[in-house]
């Protein structure tokens, strides 16, 4: 499970840090890529770094996946790369994007800030994948590879984080399903735990209330000691582990047990 020439990724979430380390692998593997991202001044300054040799491979959308709106525009725009595309022979989706807000606890939350949380997180995912899937009915000698970044939260409850624990355990159980409704086809899925990440959402967990935010702490330790992973080691070790292909369809992989 190699990126090509002839493949084709979609990175949601793009401009986070394991979302651009993501997407900076693919670029230096000469891989087609779609940027989805929801800053478009964050989305102008990554394509402003890509070489001039490599941005024929880039294609990019200015996408809040938690709108359907947008995420229909995003849908549209993946048929269209694919359709008019013969070269591409495998599609990789990356769903990446997601929210740990809010971090409170159930008690505090309303149905408003749930439900962006569940749609970014688990629904955007669910509807991309499935037009893929459709897609592959038009298109049958497409190969498609579905890697759904997960959490170790999708196992372990974190108090206040209910929202992102629930959405994290959904992506686990739809790389199952996927599995299980497509046996005899060439559609792969995967969930992994990337572990403990110095990104943006890290920041904010740390920013977070320690005091009925248990959790808080220990990040906080883990940064003020060097312990966070940089995004870029950590998307060498995801392609370092698709290439193995050391895995099963609709696995769930943690990447703290791996050296």
């Amino acid at each position: 499970m190699n990126i090509t020439k002839k493949s084709f990724s979609i990175v949601t979430g793009a401009t986070g840090g394991l979302g651009k380390a993501i997407s900076d692998s693919i670029l230096n593997k000469e891989g087609n890529l779609l940027f989805v991202a929801r800053d478009l001044q964050k989305i102008n300054s990554y394509v402003d770094t890509v070489e001039q040799s490599k941005r024929p491979l880039l294609f990019n959308i200015q996408s809040d996946l938690s709108k359907e709106e947008d995420l229909q525009n995003t849908e549209k725009l993946i048929i269209e790369i694919i359709r008019n595309n013969n070269d591409i022979k495998e599609v990789f989706l990356f769903n990446n994007a997601s929210i740990i807000d809010p971090i409170s606890l159930i008690k505090d939350v309303n149905f408003k800030d749930i439900s962006n949380a569940l749609v970014l997180n688990i629904a955007a995912a669910y509807t991309l994948t499935s037009t893929l899937i459709r897609l592959k009915l038009n298109k049958p000698s497409l190969k498609i590879y579905i890697i759904n970044i997960s959490s170790g939260v999708s196992l372990n409850a974190v108090k206040g984080w209910s929202a992102y624990c629930i959405s994290k355990a959904g992506l686990n159980m739809l790389s199952k399903c996927i599995a299980i409704e497509n046996e005899t086809e060439d559609i792969f899925s995967l969930s992994i735990n990337p572990g403990a990440i110095d990104t943006g959402m890290q920041e904010k967990i740390r920013n977070a209330d320690s005091l009925s935010i248990p959790a808080t702490k220990k990040f906080e330790t883990m940064y003020n000691e060097g312990k966070l992973q940089k995004p870029n080691d950590v998307a060498d070790k995801l392609f370092k582990i698709l290439a193995s292909n050391d895995f099963s369809n609709g696995d769930f992989i943690d990447f703290n047990k791996i050296n």
